[in-house]
């Protein structure tokens, strides 16, 4: 088969065994292998002067282009072909920027806020559609979130302690002790109980509503918490497995 050359598609879509498609950063194009000829889907008038087997190839590249969504818009006689959201080309929808530092972990509040920890000591609540910064909480150093039944944010930290905010105040409305080292993650069990991962290893489940620490779980080395269906938690250790508990 003979090798076009030219900038490596984002994606191909075979419209024959000899003739594709190819999409690029801003360009769709047509690739004859057969006769090592390229075609530009970007200008109104190429039809007419395309060979008969490319001008079918090209009506036939048309109709995908439509029905995957594709919208064509025409500016002095180019088409830009405007792909859809969420296509498999795959579109970036916005970057929310106002971290200083790399960010750590991120959690979903109720109403689709996005929330954001960062090692710049900032915990920020975002508009994922507009991208603007809601709000900006001072933290101390950690890692992990997790969000509440009512939307209260629940954060690890550094310190060995548990904050709970309220996202709407930027207020803090209490603080869990009992870990003797870094708390690495969190994670939210059926009933609202809070389960947090140490690297004191061990697990400890919270009423968060009391600040009662339930029970202390002792689990080997490791970093992360996940909930399965029946309310089952998963921790992943150091040792390269996984550990299934029975929290209550």
């Amino acid at each position: 088969m003979s090798i076009i050359k030219g900038a490596f598609p984002y994606l191909a879509h075979y419209l024959s065994s000899h003739v594709v498609m190819s999409f690029h950063e801003n360009s769709v194009e047509i690739n004859n292998f057969a006769s090592q000829q390229t075609f530009p889907l970007d200008h109104a008038n190429v039809a007419s002067s395309l060979p008969p087997d490319i001008q079918r190839s090209y009506k036939k590249s048309v109709r995908w282009l439509l029905r995957q969504g594709y919208t064509p818009i025409l500016k002095n006689e180019r088409v830009d072909w405007n792909p859809p959201v969420h296509s498999i080309v795959g579109t970036m929808l916005h970057t929310l920027q106002g971290h200083s530092r790399a960010v750590r972990s991120l959690a979903v509040l109720p109403g689709g806020i996005l929330a954001s920890r960062s090692e710049d000591r900032t915990i920020k609540l975002w508009n994922p559609s507009t991208g603007e910064c809601l709000r900006t909480l001072q933290a101390e150093d950690g890692s992990s979130l997790a969000v509440l039944p009512g939307g209260i944010l629940a954060g690890g930290y550094d310190d060995f302690t548990i904050k709970l905010w309220n996202p709407s105040t930027g207020e803090c409305l209490r603080t869990l002790e009992g870990h003797s080292s870094f708390v690495q993650s969190l994670a939210v069990l059926p009933g609202g109980i809070l389960a947090s991962r140490s690297e004191d290893r061990t697990i400890k489940l919270w009423n968060p509503s009391t600040g009662e620490c339930l029970r202390t779980l002792e689990a080997k080395y490791g970093f992360s918490l996940a909930v399965l269906p029946g309310g089952i938690l998963a921790s992943g250790s150091g040792a390269g497995n996984i550990q299934l508990w029975n929290p209550s």
